[in-house]
């Protein structure tokens, strides 16, 4: 289960010219306090205008994180898009309105989430650079 805490909303992707291994000391002791394994989603929603369907978890765990990202140093680029932390369920090309089976999803209770991990943005997806 991927939950994306910066570079799709909020805060966008890390900037260029940035060491990875810099990156990465900035974001472990974060991840290490503030880190966490249980998440319990509560709806699904969709992105206005777009084809993304995803499922809403109970945010607080997510917004303490993602303020300490944002907060932590690293570069990022702008973003558009306000936070909203979130699992993508599905990413449908050319929707044309509301897709309708969003409500109809069965939402799991809760999970577990297994790694935190940054990701190499690539067109389509991304590659995983490191895990936490």
């Amino acid at each position: 289960m991927d939950i994306t805490i910066a570079g799709s909303s909020g805060i966008g992707t890390i900037k260029e010219g940035q060491k990875l291994s810099e990156v990465v000391s900035r974001f472990s002791p974060i991840i290490e306090q503030l880190g966490f394994k249980a998440v319990q989603f509560f709806s699904t929603g969709q992105f206005p205008g777009t084809g993304i369907v995803y499922l809403v978890p109970e945010r607080v765990a997510f917004d303490e994180l993602h303020s300490a990202i944002s907060g932590s140093g690293v570069s990022f680029n702008a973003n558009r898009w306000p936070y909203n932390p979130h699992c993508t369920l599905a990413a449908v090309s050319n929707p044309v309105g509301d897709l309708g089976f969003a409500d109809s999803l069965e939402i799991p209770e809760a999970t577990e989430i297994k790694c935190f991990s940054l990701y190499l943005p690539e067109l389509g997806g991304g590659t995983r650079i490191h895990q936490f």
